[in-house]
């Protein structure tokens, strides 16, 4: 990757994580409130700590994706795709798809109240090397969102995999 393309990827990333940053300020702005229906600010609403998913991650990766797909694209010679479909997107087999639905059941079990416990880690280490790389991220991903939001409890004392 030439360092024009590089930095032009750095910069499309930069300014789609500032934008959703800043909260969608263009979906603000093309529909204010009525003055009438705007509520005075609460005294207390500067101590309160927003509870729950601020960003959806799904979204991000997805958009991100295919913005640099489309710069890709069109910085590429022309009668040449840049980055074919069939090569971005593996075929995933039912044995990635049990052993992700099995990853996704035990972080789920875990959140559900039972913890996680020393079984638990183990299982989860024997499925990792059966997923898809994109389906490894994403449970990687879950069990730690999942452990740093404190929505699991960690039963035992080592890594949590």
């Amino acid at each position: 990757m030439n360092m024009r393309m590089s930095s032009l990827i750095f910069a499309a990333a930069a300014l789609f994580a500032l934008g959703v940053a800043s909260g969608g300020w263009w979906a603000r702005r093309a529909s204010p409130k009525p003055l009438a229906a705007a509520k005075a600010p609460d005294a207390d609403a500067r101590w309160r700590v927003p509870t729950g998913p601020l960003v959806d991650e799904a979204v991000i990766r997805l958009e991100l994706r295919r913005a640099l797909h489309e710069e890709l694209q069109r910085m590429a010679p022309a009668g040449v795709d840049a980055v074919p479909e069939a090569a971005s997107k593996p075929a995933v087999s039912s044995e990635q798809v049990r052993a992700f639905t099995e990853a996704s059941a035990l972080i789920d079990h875990a959140k559900a109240g039972a913890g996680w416990n020393r079984e638990d880690a183990q299982a989860f280490h024997r499925l990792i090397p059966k997923l898809a790389p994109e389906q490894r991220t994403e449970a990687l991903s879950k069990l730690a969102v999942a452990i740093n939001r404190q929505e699991l409890k960690v039963h035992f004392v080592g890594p949590p995999f």
